[in-house]
């Protein structure tokens, strides 16, 4: 089973075997090759999502989940996002 994992902006095709692994294990995989410091960069995947906007359960073992070839893309925490804190009714943030 070969799988198409598109970690930020790039792919990285895996090869699974015959895909008893789980979809967890799919996206450390893909993180590990996409990010030489092994995951502290941009720290652990939060989610794994079909081309179609569906999450996959993490747990999840790949053959009963994806068909060879597919392609799915990995999701990390947003580095550049801030947390955002409204102002509260007087101008004094909460």
């Amino acid at each position: 089973m070969k799988v198409h994992v598109i970690v930020k902006d790039k792919m990285i095709t895996l090869q699974c075997g015959e895909g008893y692994q789980s979809v967890q294990w799919l996206a450390n995989a893909a993180l590990a090759r996409y990010d030489p410091t092994f995951g502290i960069q941009f720290g652990a995947p939060l989610g794994v999502v079909l081309k179609s906007g569906k999450e996959l359960d993490m747990a999840a073992v790949l053959c009963d989940v994806l068909a060879d070839g597919a392609q799915v893309f990995v999701q990390l925490r947003d580095e550049n996002a801030l947390p955002t804190v409204a102002p509260a009714a007087d101008g004094a943030a909460q």
